[in-house]
């Protein structure tokens, strides 16, 4: 764990406990914990002012990536074996997986600030916006040629971003995504 300033950089603590790349990265709001996931199948999440493991989650899968819930309960992860998961933030248990994912190769991930909904991209270059708690997916954007390598729901909820391998940045109106599925 590095500090930066403009004028130096300090090693403040060597975390050693993944045994893979590490792949993402979360810090919590107030800036006192984050997790990082890995390809060596953990999720640890760390204290950032003790430097030292609060949780680790296991599976066996290479986790790609991981994001808190708005609420910091809940933690999503999504992995090699196309699962997205839901783990207990504070027992790191696993609370829910959404098998729906497993036909689709994700490499994206956001959460909107309400944490009512969530949107993946993946390498089919397809945009899809979930609902967090009942699991299901409740639009579906096509636009991209290419895989969809990174998502972002705007702070109003009104629109998505994604960039694709394919050189295009597209911008969603989640409105637009919501009513062309219920239509």
């Amino acid at each position: 764990m590095w500090r930066i300033t403009p004028s130096r950089q300090t090693m403040e603590a060597s975390l050693k406990e993944h045994r893979g790349p590490v792949s993402a990265i979360q810090v919590t709001q107030n800036c006192t914990a984050c997790v990082s996931a890995s390809s060596d199948g953990s999720c640890i999440v760390w204290n950032l002012e003790t430097f030292v493991r609060i949780q680790a989650m296991f599976a066996s899968t290479e986790f790609c990536r991981v994001l808190y819930h708005p609420d910091e309960s809940q933690l999503l992860t999504y992995g090699s074996d196309r699962r997205i998961t839901y783990f207990d933030a504070y027992d790191g248990e696993a609370i829910r997986f959404l098998e729906e994912a497993a036909d689709h190769e994700m490499l994206a991930m956001d959460i909107e600030h309400s944490g009512k909904l969530f949107v993946t991209g993946g390498r089919d270059g397809m945009l899809r916006l979930w609902h967090y708690d009942n699991g299901e997916t409740v639009a579906i954007g096509r636009g991209h040629s290419e895989a969809i390598n990174a998502v972002k729901i705007s702070p109003d909820r009104k629109e998505i971003v994604t960039v694709g391998s394919e050189g295009a940045v597209m911008i969603w109106e989640m409105g637009d995504l919501l009513e062309q599925t219920q239509g």
